[in-house]
């Protein structure tokens, strides 16, 4: 779940330094693709 978290943390940035809501939406549905894939994310890799 630790993943999620960070994903999530990194989407609150992207969407509080991102003016368009299209760059926004465009992000969350690459990262439902993502977490739906089941892909290990890049940031990620510790524990596991």
């Amino acid at each position: 779940m630790e993943q999620v978290v960070r994903s999530l943390k990194m989407f609150a940035v992207a969407h509080l330094t991102s003016k368009n809501m299209r760059v926004t939406l465009a992000l969350l549905t690459l990262a439902t693709l993502v977490i739906s894939a089941g892909a290990p994310f890049p940031h990620g890799g510790g524990s596991g």
